[in-house]
């Protein structure tokens, strides 16, 4: 049963848990009451109702970007190779589905038919190669080239070796067989914009629907985005980067990394929030439940100023003072609520940018979720 806690007549706190993907709707949650006056007293059930909207960015095409080309030269043999391998979307999202171009050459003096060219994830070297498709070509004449496509879904995040091999199974006698493959780097997003609106108006109300409380929530709060299995103390979270004493340390930013597997990304968490392993590009403060946390390392979510992304850690069931390679404390992720305001989606109240494998840190259940602090 997930409870709303109502913590004073002023104003309250609220924890709605939620798992990603979102759309919008309407949750109806149970409430336990005890008094306005917050003292203990016999539990009431209440009904309580709440509106809030997320959505995930969706990924858009950049115009085809050529990663790789070779020379040409002649020989009195067919001889083929890769030109270059190309995508619509040069940096898409987890499971875009994105299209590869390549163009296959003939740089001989002879035609080559009859043979197939195969699209992979992986390269030669690459135990782990996975077939993306095969293409059959009739014929490549002297001197020419084809431009073939196939499309691909994205997916996992981090880099991947997109290669195009021309004739692998050597039908055709070439003059040259060492230059058929090419390979190009390819890296999928592993940080997702979560964004969205948050309607604060909340109605405790009996089983009657005799109204008791109303609440108008006012223009400030955060949003906490953890893996769904996590179970946070709120009053326990550490700004990434320091100790339990608030004092810095070195290589947080690496050890989360390598907690996320996500040490060689391109969009890793140091080379996004961090000058390097243990030093933030910029901090700031926090206010948690009432808690001010300072020196938490940020990033603007999108690209306005409106929106920004910190990152907390859970010091709750930590066994050395600060977040380490070892313990893996849970991770907690937050962004601010600024209503109504630009950003890179649009007019909303919260752009909020997370890594997409946070959803398996310390978890099993390859969900997000997210709590809701209004104030």
């Amino acid at each position: 049963m997930k409870r709303l806690f109502l913590l004073s007549i002023l104003f309250a706190f609220t924890t709605l848990t939620f798992a990603f993907p979102l759309h919008s709707s309407t949750y109806e949650v149970e409430s336990t009451f005890n008094g306005l006056s917050g003292n203990i007293g016999d539990s009431n059930s209440y009904s309580a109702r709440f509106l809030m909207t997320a959505f995930q960015e969706t990924g858009k095409g950049d115009p085809p970007n050529i990663e790789a080309n070779v020379g040409v030269f002649n020989n009195i043999f067919p001889d083929l190779i890769v030109f270059s391998i190309a995508f619509n979307s040069s940096n898409p999202d987890e499971e875009e589905n994105i299209t590869i171009l390549a163009v296959v050459g003939n740089q001989g003096s002879k035609k080559a038919k009859d043979f197939f060219v195969d699209f992979y994830d992986g390269n030669e070297s690459n135990l782990s190669q996975v077939v993306i498709s095969t293409i059959f070509v009739d014929q490549i004449k002297k001197f020419s080239n084809v431009s073939l496509n196939t499309t691909w879904i994205a997916t996992p995040v981090g880099p991947h070796n997109i290669t195009v091999s021309a004739d692998p199974t050597h039908v055709v006698i070439e003059s040259n067989e060492s230059n058929n493959n090419l390979t190009v780097v390819l890296h999928v997003k592993s940080l997702a914009v979560y964004f969205g609106h948050t309607v604060g108006n909340l109605t405790l109300a009996t089983s009657l629907n005799q109204s008791e409380y109303k609440w108008v929530a006012t223009d400030a709060g955060n949003i906490y985005f953890s893996n769904s299995d996590a179970n946070i103390s709120f009053n326990d979270l550490v700004a990434l980067g320091r100790n339990i004493s608030g004092d810095p340390v070195k290589n947080d930013f690496l050890y989360v990394d390598q907690n996320i597997r996500m040490v060689n990304f391109n969009d890793s968490i140091q080379r996004i929030w961090a000058q390097n392993a243990s030093t933030p590009k910029q901090t700031t403060n926090f206010t948690v439940f009432g808690t001010l946390i300072q020196n938490v390392p940020y990033i603007n979510s999108t690209n306005s100023s409106n929106f920004i992304s910190g990152i907390l850690w859970d010091s709750k069931d930590d066994t050395d003072g600060r977040y380490g390679p070892t313990d893996k404390e849970d991770l907690v992720f937050v962004t601010n609520i600024n209503r109504n305001q630009s950003g890179k989606i649009g007019v909303f109240d919260y752009e909020a940018k997370i890594p997409v494998l946070l959803r398996v840190y310390n978890s099993t259940s390859n969900q997000l979720k997210y709590f809701l602090e209004l104030r």
